[in-house]
């Protein structure tokens, strides 16, 4: 998904956005078995594209994904949105890919160049194949608790809000390092820590 993503909030706001002559992407659905992507439109969804007018591009491990078939899933209730189904060779890896609508040349090859009836802003959309697949890869870091104190440690460990001058906020930073740091004992000026505190 780019910056430039447009978020319909409200129906009114749709209905604005769908009265603009070009049409854009809006969002993507990645089927369960990884091999289909509903792909759903800004305006209503296009007919006139091919297989070829659909270019996914990206991937690590797992490049060169073609477009087998496209099919129309045109919805009755005004409520849900229409897509075009997009079938393809095989699932991507874990990496991100950009699906892109792109016009065709004289011999009906895919360009590099966006189809005439998108916007140029929004004629491709990034996504990944695996958005609900477990994964070892973990974002979140460890836990950090501070040690339990004492009373002592405690009255210690008091901030000084009248640090005014630098020399005590360099203190008040040490002090307040030392309790979050109990094992970090160099206080050298060629040391990493006191080089970030000054």
């Amino acid at each position: 998904m780019n910056s430039s993503q447009l978020y319909c909030q409200n129906e009114r706001r749709r209905q604005l956005v769908r009265q603009y002559p070009r049409n854009g992407l809006d969002y993507l659905e990645v089927s369960d078995d990884q091999q289909q992507l509903c792909v759903h439109f800004l305006g209503p969804v296009p007919q006139n594209l091919e297989p070829a007018n659909v270019r996914i591009e990206g991937g690590q491990v797992i490049r060169d994904i073609q477009v087998i078939a496209l099919e129309l899933e045109l919805q009755d209730d005004p409520t849900l949105d229409s897509c075009l189904r997009v079938t393809v060779s095989e699932p991507g890896d874990f990496s991100p890919y950009t699906l892109k609508i792109v016009a065709l040349d004289e011999a009906g090859r895919c360009t590099d160049q966006p189809h005439p009836d998108f916007d140029p802003r929004y004629s491709s959309l990034t996504f990944s194949f695996k958005v609900d697949c477990p994964n070892d890869l973990d974002c979140l870091t460890d836990t950090f608790c501070l040690p339990t104190t004492t009373g002592d440690e405690t009255a210690a460990a008091a901030i000084n809000y009248l640090a005014k001058d630098y020399a005590s906020f360099r203190q008040l930073i040490l002090d307040r390092l030392a309790l979050l740091m109990p094992d970090w004992q160099e206080h050298h000026v060629p040391d990493l820590g006191i080089t970030l505190v000054e």
